[in-house]
């Protein structure tokens, strides 16, 4: 023959292309004029092939009626005979084989015939077995891509316990070097009680094939790590663990416990003080006792009106559900109705409650944009704070600076401080210090989380500096109003 080749066929069998091509010295190639070829155009051909017949044509000239566009496609090629073999994969047709005779019309033997579809079945089976090396190489890829992206570790373990592989993005997350986890075994890396679950895992997921999984902690330097490993089999007697540091999750679920908790505290207690003193009003007092009841009736309320308030706003900020309305403010406005708000609790505490809002510059005005309402409750919750975490007969200074951006206020006290240790969670949401809750002083711990989102709103950003049985400072910084 003057040329061979091979056509493939897409997935619908609409489109065909040649992939192989071999031609003899003077034939010129095809391959780089055919491309997405419309199977339609050989109506003829194709009905045999799809049936998994051969087509063979001895006289190209020679074709019938019905296969005129074939004709006149292989003239046009000056093809005079030729020869076609399906080629199939797992019993679909996806290309074909074919020779061509150009200089000279040729006929084929049976027994050829027979040798050329025995070459397309081998042919066949290589495309096949490299399209099945191709698709296993890349679905490696993406596992690979795939656990290279997971940011835990993972490990490949034997039902022995026995670690064939590993990976970690990591290696705080180990005890031991990395270099040294493959070769070893769980109980290198875990201790007893850890161990024996892991075991014990791994054998009931090997056992019922289902994803068996555990939490265990771990003593990591200074502090103690908590993490979930999940175990799943992989065939045989091997299992996949997929360990995750939970020790941040886990935190923050215990600190939202204890907020519901002490959320919960908070609310009920000034309704028990507020149903008890309604009890006593309407019983027989003296207009010295009513007035008594009545200013602790109202404190009450204000109080359970500030938690309702907190907790809504607490949830609004999170979600991004907060309506702002800026506006231009003074913020020695501000501070005023804020600081009249707290006069009586600092009075009530023996609180000294020092103001300097820069009565040096009466003619200076602090304007921002902001919101009136979330303002005075960002003031309202630091000085409150700083009022409740002082001790009776203490200080609180609240203190005004113009900067070269915008305004400083700083609220200074003489509390109890707090711990180093905390600083960073401060501004959490539900995180209390762990001074606040060995003096049992109340709280919700979202006052500050509110404070720093309301914050972030206004473009502003806050600052505290703190030393334990000594007091804190907190510093607010907002950008002034833009010209």
């Amino acid at each position: 023959m003057d040329r061979s080749y091979i056509y493939q066929f897409d997935e619908h069998l609409e489109y065909m292309n040649i992939t192989h091509e071999w031609c003899a010295p003077g034939v010129d190639p095809q391959i780089d004029n055919i491309l997405n070829l419309p199977t339609n155009t050989f109506p003829w051909i194709m009905n045999k092939l799809e049936k998994m017949e051969e087509v063979y044509i001895p006289v190209v000239s020679q074709l019938p009626h019905e296969a005129q566009s074939e004709r006149d496609i292989l003239q046009a090629q000056s093809i005079q005979s030729v020869l076609m073999v399906p080629m199939v994969i797992n019993n679909k047709l996806t290309g074909f084989l074919g020779f061509d005779s150009i200089t000279r019309q040729r006929s084929w033997t049976a027994d050829s015939i027979l040798l050329f579809k025995m070459v397309g079945d081998i042919l066949s089976n290589a495309i096949m077995r490299k399209q099945m090396e191709s698709d296993l190489h890349l679905s490696e890829a993406r596992n690979l891509a795939l656990i290279g992206a997971i940011p835990d570790l993972i490990l490949h373990v034997r039902n022995d316990g026995y670690v064939i592989e590993f990976k970690a993005n990591s290696a705080e997350m180990l005890v031991v070097p990395p270099d040294k986890v493959v070769g070893t075994w769980l109980a290198d890396i875990l201790d007893e009680s850890a161990n024996s679950q892991a075991r014990l895992c791994i054998e009931q997921a090997l056992l019922t094939g289902q994803v068996q999984s555990m939490e265990y902690s771990l003593k990591m330097g200074d502090s103690t790590r908590i993490f979930e490993a999940r175990f799943n089999r992989i065939g045989g007697e091997e299992v996949i663990a997929i360990i995750r540091d939970v020790s941040e999750q886990v935190r923050l679920e215990q600190m939202k416990s204890d907020f519901i908790n002490r959320a919960t505290h908070e609310l009920r207690t000034p309704i028990a003080t507020m149903l008890l003193m309604t009890n006593l009003m309407d019983g027989e007092t003296s207009p010295e006792e009513l007035n008594e009841y009545w200013t602790v009736l109202k404190s009450e309320l204000a109080r359970e009106r500030m938690l309702v308030e907190n907790l809504l706003s607490a949830g609004r900020l999170e979600s991004d559900r907060c309506q702002f309305n800026f506006r231009q403010m003074d913020v020695q406005g501000l501070l005023e109705q804020s600081i009249q708000h707290l006069q009586p609790a600092a009075k009530e505490k023996e609180i000294d409650l020092a103001v300097d809002l820069m009565p040096d510059h009466p003619d200076i005005q602090c304007l921002v944009e902001a919101d009136e309402v979330s303002m005075i409750q960002v003031f309202v919750n630091l000085i409150g704070n700083a009022i409740k975490f002082t001790p009776s007969g203490g200080k609180v200074h609240v203190r005004l600076q113009v900067t070269d951006s915008g305004y400083k206020v700083s609220i200074i006290d003489t509390g109890i401080g707090i711990p180093s240790e905390d600083l960073p969670m401060l501004f959490h949401r539900f995180f209390r210090g762990t001074n606040a809750i060995e003096n049992e002083i109340q709280g919700t711990g979202i006052g500050l989380f509110i404070v720093r989102s309301i914050l972030d709103k206004h473009g502003g950003k806050i600052q505290v500096t703190s030393e334990l049985g000594k007091g804190s400072q907190f510093d607010v910084w907002l950008p002034a109003e833009k010209e």
